[in-house]
């Protein structure tokens, strides 16, 4: 047999969705008869001494917060930047970078840019330019990734030849070979009774706790079990997969969760050990709604108590909830599928095509690394009861499946030619638009398609030093009708919208800290710029809340008084806060009026005002405070707003300035260099 070309692939993927792009390449590189390769970046670094000899690299990056790179790459990266590395260490290798980004932010795949400069200006041969996919597109990162690989594979082939015997899939041809990553053993009745015992042996919920807080449990324990599989499955080597993000050990995968009667975390979010790996079991003191009645839209308060836990944030940081999803929406999935939820299984990875094909090219896995093999899956199986891992680690009602869904529905679809056609043609890139059109539109869910659950985060509306031992949140109910007048309701806030501490008695919810992407300068003596329409005004209500603690308890300079701008649609319906702004003003928090406080209400006129059209009526105010050292901060929906206020900025700066608009964009473009100009945007 032909002795195939390796190919490694490397991912730094926060949220997963540059690890399907990894994996989409790898896919697509096996039917093109390479032998590819696919880790975390992270998970290279054991073997990142034989970078230099790999023969070609295909590199995908997100970007996250201001600019950072994934958890998962950071120490790869580290080592790339170091001094020491000579120019033409990495000459041998033939290297190609995609990137995912969000062009509402300033600094729009910054991560994927500067790792293809570093390859560059290490010697690689980088075989195309750099791919920059954007959420804001209406088919998201896959509108650049399609013709992106239409150049990958041409100039890859160019460098390695096709060996002798073997032939090129046809253009038209765009199957691949559908490679289960599990095997699910079915439980015996005995089995399954002592995987029962087990399981509440170990369990870590209070004897006095709900019944739905021990169902939610499990399900995060389910998930947090399989998180280990599907490492192994993804090749990520034995040794790290019982660790963290940033290297850390797995706690949830250890143990049951936390909560302020049976666990005291050490001082500190990450000293106390919760994340994703270890929720802490908060209880909800408070859900108050700060819309009208009659508003269209509810937006809720909500009071979060940490206890003794010893979590600690910062003004800007996101609290991380992962939501419980309805009993009757698992139900049914198990019911349309066939299953019953009460069984027990036992899931293990298996050893990959992939896998296969890299031992087959003559690239065994190093030392401690074992690609998925019969030993790591003995090590990596988890017994979980049915019923929990789909509650647990499956988006039932929330995410829309990805095109990789239609794939493998189409290797199953029989007995109807229509239907294997129209799966064929959702799945290839010409159908990409119909399906956006079919699928993210229209709100899918898993009835037709399994994306794993993702935590939801928001930004902290609070400060410790105003509210200790406390969090607080403003979050906006997701409640819409799809083209089509299919109702749609978002999965973790409508689980939110319906908690309530006084009629249900003791609610807890699994939540943990992160750093956000904003951060408070240092001296509270900076005067703040800050731009948040509708619940894009949380991370301010934090800021401020902090420098009016510090002013009340008389620490530290006199802060510099502070402008907001705060959009919404009207002013009695949705005027978030409006007491505590006018006291924040009567203190001199916000500056004085007319400023400080500066409201577009866009549905109460005859012309839809915007924060963007109050920026440059305001121009010499926002100048002013430019030239004393000012920190603009920008957060709310990524749709058109952020790219908005970029504008009007620089309109700003050109206007008052006196420069050109290209001088105008290169002063806004320092700020953000500097730290002065930063935007936390959500799609």
């Amino acid at each position: 047999m032909a002795k195939l070309q390796p190919l490694l692939i490397l991912y730094g993927s926060q949220t997963g969705n540059a690890q399907d792009v990894a994996e989409r390449v790898a896919r697509e590189a096996a039917r093109r008869h390479y032998a590819p390769r696919v880790l975390p970046a992270d998970a290279y670094l054991p073997m990142v001494a034989r970078l230099p000899a790999e023969p070609a690299l295909v590199w995908v990056a997100s970007t996250t917060g201001q600019g950072e790179p994934p958890d998962n790459m950071r120490q790869l990266w580290r080592v790339l930047l170091r001094k020491s590395l000579a120019p033409g260490s990495l000459a041998g290798l033939r290297a190609a970078v995609f990137g995912l980004g969000d062009s509402g932010y300033p600094k729009f795949n910054v991560t994927a840019k500067k790792l293809f400069r570093r390859l560059e200006a290490l010697g690689a041969h980088m075989l195309l330019p750099v791919g920059l996919g954007d959420d804001q597109h209406r088919s998201g990162y896959e509108a650049a990734l399609d013709p992106w690989l239409a150049q990958l594979w041409p100039a890859l082939r160019a460098a390695f030849p096709l060996p002798a015997g073997l032939s090129e899939p046809a253009p038209t041809d765009t199957a691949t070979e559908l490679v289960c990553k599990y095997q699910v053993a079915w439980l015996s009745a005995e089995e399954a009774a002592a995987a029962q015992r087990e399981a509440a042996q170990a369990s870590g919920v209070q004897a006095g706790g709900s019944s739905a807080c021990a169902a939610h449990a499990e399900a995060l324990s389910a998930a947090a079990q399989f998180d280990r599989v599907e490492a192994a499955a993804s090749g990520l080597p034995l040794a790290l997969q019982q660790q963290g993000p940033e290297g850390q050990p797995s706690a949830r995968a250890a143990g049951g969760p936390a909560t302020s009667a049976g666990h005291d975390g050490a001082s500190g979010a990450d000293a106390g050990g919760y994340g994703p790996h270890r929720p802490y079991w908060a209880r909800l003191t408070a859900n108050k709604r700060i819309t009208a009645p009659t508003h269209f839209q509810d937006v809720r308060l909500l009071d979060i108590d940490l206890g003794q836990s010893g979590i600690t944030y910062q003004p800007g940081d996101v609290l991380a909830v992962v939501p419980q999803q309805s009993a009757a929406a698992v139900e049914a999935l198990c019911r349309r599928c066939g299953w019953d939820p009460d069984a027990w299984v036992r899931v293990e990875p298996v050893c990959t095509q992939a896998a296969a094909a890299a031992v087959e090219a003559g690239t065994p896995p190093a030392a401690g690394e074992d690609n998925g093999s019969s030993a790591a899956a003995g090590a990596c199986s988890c017994t979980v009861r049915l019923g929990a891992l789909v509650a647990g680690a499956l988006d039932i009602n929330g995410a829309s499946p990805r095109r990789f869904f239609f794939q493998v529905l189409h290797q199953f679809a029989r007995g109807s030619e229509l239907e294997e056609e129209r799966l064929a043609y959702f799945a290839s890139p010409e159908g990409r638009d119909d399906l956006y059109q079919y699928n993210q539109r229209e709100g899918r869910t898993v009835l037709e398609a399994c994306p794993r659950l993702k935590p939801r985060y928001f930004s902290i509306a609070s400060s410790l030093a105003a509210h200790p031992h406390s969090a607080q949140l403003a979050v906006a109910i997701v409640d819409w009708a799809t083209p089509f007048k299919r109702r749609r309701r978002g999965v973790c806030t409508s689980w939110l919208a319906a908690l309530d501490p006084q009629e249900q008695g003791e609610v807890r919810l699994p939540v943990w800290v992160e750093r956000g992407a904003l951060r408070l300068p240092p001296s509270p003596a900076t005067p703040l710029l800050m731009v948040g329409p509708g619940t894009g005004v949380a991370p301010f209500r934090s800021f401020l809340q902090d420098r009016q603690a510090g002013l009340l308890a008389g620490e530290g300079p006199r802060p510099a008084p502070c402008t907001l701008f705060f959009g919404c649609r009207n002013e009695a319906g949705d005027f978030y806060f409006r007491e505590e702004w006018a006291a924040m003003q009567a203190q001199g928090v916000l500056a004085p009026a007319p400023g400080g406080l500066v409201t577009a209400f866009s549905r109460d006129g005859p012309a839809k005002v915007y924060v963007q059209h109050r920026i440059c009526e305001r121009a010499a105010e926002v100048w002013s405070a430019l030239q004393a050292g000012a920190c603009i901060y920008v957060a709310g929906s990524a749709d058109k707003m952020p790219a908005a206020v970029a504008a009007a900025i620089e309109e700003v700066v050109a206007q008052q300035g006196g420069l050109a608009r290209d001088q105008a964009a290169e002063y806004v473009r320092r700020l953000e260099l500097t730290g002065r100009y930063q935007v936390e945007a959500w799609s």
